[in-house]
């Protein structure tokens, strides 16, 4: 299957050091998120992954079908043949890609573990707020730019402001890193 988008691709003029089959939409403002894709954008085989940080995208769609409204409130990925998935599902997605934990990602993706990861998420999102304040920089500033509903940062210059005042911590790659 891959092997035939890989070359449908390449017979429409895509340059194949062009070709990302798997884009991960992750909010960059959130401490906890960007913590976790830190992590993942340091494993073997994640340069092969297009990472985009839908907190600095204008509002509006950050791809077809997928608003940045919706990208901000839950984990999304686009395959190479345009799905969107969400959630566990978009988890289990991104670790067959990724070798250390292909494993995981096939079993997540059979139907009662997808149900079960789906399920899980869900359940996640609600401590999100707190656990994104946990995460967050020094003294609990990121109480500051975490709402209650989840999301880390919206379109405005007071929440860029917030996230550009955090101090640097060791663990956040540079875009070059990648």
């Amino acid at each position: 299957m891959r092997l035939r988008l890989l070359q449908s691709r390449i017979d429409h003029g895509v340059p194949v050091s062009d070709l990302k089959p798997l884009t991960v939409f992750y909010d960059g403002a959130c401490p906890l998120c960007e913590r976790e894709i830190g992590f993942y954008r340091r494993r073997k085989g994640a340069e092969a992954i297009c990472w985009m940080d839908v907190s600095e995208a204008d509002d509006g769609d950050v791809a077809p079908g997928l608003s940045r409204e919706q990208a901000m409130a839950r984990f999304h990925v686009r395959d190479g043949a345009g799905q969107i998935l969400s959630g566990g599902e978009a988890f289990a997605r991104l670790w067959r890609d990724l070798p250390g934990f292909r494993l995981l990602g096939r079993l997540f993706s059979l139907r009662p573990f997808t149900w079960m990861i789906n399920r899980s998420y869900d359940c996640f999102l609600r401590f999100r707020p707190w656990l994104q304040r946990m995460a967050g920089a020094p003294g609990g500033q990121a109480g500051n730019i975490c709402g209650e509903a989840g999301r880390c940062s919206s379109n405005t210059a007071s929440t860029r402001a917030t996230v550009a005042a955090r101090p640097e911590k060791p663990w956040r790659s540079s875009p070059g890193d990648v």
